[in-house]
């Protein structure tokens, strides 16, 4: 059965738009930016923005000279229009199959497409999808309608850092429908697509760990403090899941001469009781930041952005790719203290900034009444909601797997063979806008016993060249060599994003 694409984009959209307006640039980097600014809901604006439309109708594109945005709406001076009088046009940009967005005054000139159209937020979402490289859009319908659950492998870059991931689903029917879509600049080759049923008795859970492994857990418990890594309380803030998360202040951090190059969180626990084996419990992710920034990364490259994807595929990249991402606080490191030192117990990978995850990341075995854990990364790059302790019942629980019963891609093509095993024969969704829609069918679970579900899958993702790329050699250097580069680089980045929404728009004061 064919579907609709999803008309609901997660709020990652919105954030982005709130923490950016537009591609970005740095001081340091010669890239050009459009400041949007210039193109607010009511702003009256000069002849110095040009839109160019392409109606999805087939008609002939509409340029004009911008005078007024008044969302879902735009209004200017048509270009090219018969002589005579100026000829005033209003388009309404849910009509647009792209939009293009020029800027013709002194100081930056940079275009901006899209080729889908989000509602009366249209804007702000080609802004997010400009700045978006994080691998397939995962929606479910259990049997009461298609819904976003997350991000499958997301982080994998390259091919060489391809990964198992195992995404918690909500309750499903006899015949779940699973979308995977591709929302971002970039292509996506998927392995395996399964999914994975646990039916366990009451009272207990059922988490997937970092390294896509299945624990089952007791009940958890809270943190008894938590602060930031400067000593701040921030214990309010990850007791309960409750959308009250922790995440840098970027202001705060951007104002400072000499800015951080890590952030995160130490925690202390009670040991729960018999001295069993104890895992971490998290509902977090990644900022939206964090795709800007490496957005941004790839923009560094230039026109050697695929001789560089090339490199990074080859096997022997991964050991450097994935230290390089410890280092720099890419992947979350989680260390407890032994004996007033702390021990790195675990790397966590991108869970990716659509949406936050709920997993579990096993921890030593101690007789301590405590357990003292910290979680660092780069700087604007996490973000934590709830963050506990739970005793495990056991480990690599009893599973059942199920390939799809049907799997089609968008041109109609049947995939089923290409998601049935890791063998690297990819199911490829090649440009945004594409996806594969998988049907399941799964017996009941016993009666007495509940059933928590994962959508298992294998990947990668590539990216395509991003907006206002140009090559930086001595940037991309020193985001090679130095330790804590790349926060540095997040710190400059937003500096840089914030000077652009304080400029004053042209044309007015």
């Amino acid at each position: 059965m064919q579907r609709s694409s999803p008309s609901a984009h997660p709020a990652w959209f919105r954030l982005v738009a709130v923490a950016t307006l537009l591609a970005f640039s740095s001081a340091c980097y010669s890239w050009s930016v459009v400041p949007l600014k210039e193109i607010e809901t009511g702003q009256v604006v000069d002849g110095s923005t040009r839109l160019r439309l392409v109606p999805k109708d087939g008609s002939a594109p509409v340029t004009m000279d911008v005078k007024k945005v008044d969302l879902p709406t735009v209004t200017g001076i048509l270009v090219d229009a018969p002589e005579g009088e100026p000829k005033v046009v209003t388009f309404d940009l849910r009509e647009a199959m792209t939009v293009e967005v020029k800027s013709f005054d002194g100081w930056r000139t940079t275009f901006l497409v899209t080729g889908i159209v989000l509602g009366t937020l249209l804007l702000i979402a080609v802004i997010a999808a400009l700045t978006k490289t994080s691998c397939p859009f995962v929606y479910v319908d259990g049997g009461d309608g298609l819904r976003f659950v997350g991000e499958a492998y997301s982080g994998a870059t390259s091919r060489a850092t391809q990964r198992d991931d195992l995404l918690p689903l909500p309750a499903l029917g006899a015949r779940p429908e699973v979308l995977l879509s591709n929302e971002a600049r970039e292509t996506q080759f998927t392995d395996l697509a399964e999914l994975v049923l646990v039916d366990r008795a009451p009272g207990r859970r059922t988490l997937a760990t970092h390294e896509a492994r299945l624990i089952l857990v007791g009940d958890s418990r809270p943190p008894l403090s938590a602060t930031d890594l400067e000593g701040r309380d921030v214990l309010p803030l990850l007791r309960e899941a409750d959308g009250q998360a922790w995440q840098t202040d970027l202001d705060e951090v951007s104002r400072r001469p000499s800015p951080p190059v890590r952030e995160g969180l130490v925690l202390s626990f009670p040991t729960p009781p018999g001295g069993g084996p104890v895992a971490l419990e998290l509902d977090a992710g990644n900022t939206p930041w964090l795709d800007v920034v490496f957005g941004r990364f790839f923009a560094l490259l230039g026109d050697q952005l695929e001789p560089y994807l090339d490199e990074t595929d080859l096997p022997e990249s991964r050991d450097f790719s994935l230290a390089w991402r410890e280092r720099e606080g890419v992947d979350l490191r989680v260390e407890v203290e032994r004996n007033g030192t702390w021990e790195r117990v675990a790397v966590v990978p991108t869970v990716g900034p659509a949406s936050l995850r709920r997993f579990a990341v096993p921890l030593p075995v101690t007789s301590a009444p405590s357990t003292r854990v910290r979680l660092s990364g780069g700087v604007g790059f996490l973000v934590a909601d709830r963050v506990a302790i739970a005793p495990v019942a056991a480990t690599d629980p009893p599973s059942r797997r199920f390939a799809p019963a049907r799997a089609v891609q968008s041109d109609g093509k049947d995939v089923r063979r290409q998601l049935a095993e890791t063998d690297g024969k990819y199911q490829v969704l090649a440009t945004r806008g594409e996806r594969a829609d998988l049907t399941f069918e799964i017996p009941p679970p016993e009666r007495g016993l509940v059933r928590d579900a994962f959508l298992h899958t294998s990947g990668y993702y590539r990216v395509h060249t991003p907006p206002q790329s140009e090559l930086s050699a001595g940037t991309l250097y020193t985001l090679r060599d130095e330790p804590g580069s790349l926060s540095l680089f997040s710190v400059e980045l937003y500096r840089r994003t914030l000077a652009i929404m304080a400029a004053p728009v042209a044309g007015n004061p």
